[in-house]
């Protein structure tokens, strides 16, 4: 087989690997292209009892959010010996908050801040701190109003549940109970039920005498505690009208500062246009008064080429030679170091010799003393 047969049997295969690798490269810049932007979150956990709080190595974190009734992780990582892990999570999860935190492998630690994990916005650095389980601090108001949140989250998410499973004709037996949820909080921090719910009961007291520092959504918190979920869900019902009014106040407030901001970009376009003309007058004015010098400088030449012109024109003529022998005439010769003056006069020459200095300039004042000499001397 020559050397022509292999080249042609060859090239097939260029071309497939060549046309795999446009492939691959295609498909590498349209998921570079589609790759949704996201944002590298750093979580440190420490462990809050120990003092100075101390950082908890190999330990799991995952950051997740409820999607109706599914929950989703969006991310998890292991920390390293100083208690940092990176999450990476993409910006639409970012921006829509109900986000929580959960760790694992912590041996008897729990979250203790932010409360039950919960994050009402996502920021650069999160600091985890845990405690451990049976903490009195884990039965704070916040760590309460947090748990009590989460609860109606689960509720929510679970009538959601029965609902589809009705819609499926699937029996379900189980319904949402906020004795059970209470329950399992405990549990998973460390107490019995009894304190749990005798600590949530004490909250809930606290929050009714002092009502009128309490926001509607802790008087709602603080209605369901009680297992008064009418007046629960009508206070709840104000926090949300509440809600949305501060929503349209911040939407007006926000309008309104886009229009003075519409405002001062037309007020600063103004000025900038006002700007450039105020420059390209200037600039026009520098031009005018460039080709009007220019003018003036032509006409000044031109006056002064007619002046010289009339000048000539109106010079008298000569009407006959000049007399060579009445003309004195000067002469001045080097040579040798000597100035020889030769000077005619009424048809004579008169001459006479002076000596040349090294230095020349310093010579005319003896140059003209020897010529003046030489003129007084020759008759008139």
């Amino acid at each position: 087989m020559g050397p022509v047969a292999m080249e042609v049997r060859m090239k097939p295969r260029v071309l497939l690997a060549v046309l795999l690798f446009c492939l691959s490269c295609a498909a590498s810049v349209a998921v570079a292209q589609k790759a949704p932007a996201q944002k590298t979150v750093s979580a440190v956990v420490v462990n809050a009892g120990l003092q100075p709080a101390q950082p908890v190595p190999t330990v799991r974190i995952s950051l997740s959010y409820l999607d109706g009734s599914v929950r989703v992780t969006e991310s998890r990582d292991v920390t390293n010996h100083n208690g940092q892990a990176w999450l990476d999570v993409s910006e639409d999860v970012a921006q829509r908050g109900g986000l929580r935190l959960e760790i694992g492998g912590a041996s008897n630690l729990v979250i203790y801040q932010p409360a039950d994990g919960q994050l009402t916005a996502l920021p650069t650095t999160i600091t985890i701190s845990l405690l451990p389980k049976g903490s009195a601090a884990l039965l704070g108001p916040m760590q309460i109003e947090a748990m009590l949140h989460r609860t109606l989250l689960q509720v929510n998410s679970l009538q959601k549940q029965v609902a589809a499973l009705k819609q499926n004709g699937t029996a379900q037996s189980q319904q949402p109970d906020l004795g059970t949820a209470v329950a399992d909080w405990a549990q998973a921090n460390g107490f019995s039920s009894a304190k749990a719910d005798e600590q949530v009961q004490q909250w809930a007291e606290g929050i009714q005498k002092q009502s009128g520092q309490a926001t509607l959504e802790q008087k709602a918190l603080a209605e369901l505690a009680l297992k008064h979920y009418g007046a629960a869900a009508q206070l709840f019902n104000q926090a949300g009208d509440a809600d949305r009014q501060q929503i349209g106040a911040d939407d007006a407030e926000e309008q309104a500062f886009q229009v003075k901001m519409k405002a001062l970009q037309e007020q600063m376009k103004a000025a900038q246009e006002a700007h450039e003309a105020l420059v390209e007058k200037g600039r026009n004015s520098l031009s005018k008064c460039l080709e009007d010098s220019e003018q003036a400088a032509g006409a000044d030449q031109l006056n002064r080429q007619y002046h010289e012109a009339t000048q000539t024109l109106e010079k008298p003529k000569p009407r006959h030679k000049p007399n060579t022998r009445n003309t004195l005439t000067t002469r001045v010769s080097t040579n040798s170091g000597f100035a020889r003056f030769s000077i005619r006069r009424m048809g004579a020459w008169w001459r006479v010799t002076t000596p040349l200095p090294a230095r020349v300039p310093r010579c005319w004042p003896n140059l003209w003393t020897a010529s003046s000499r030489l003129r007084a001397s020759i008759p008139h």
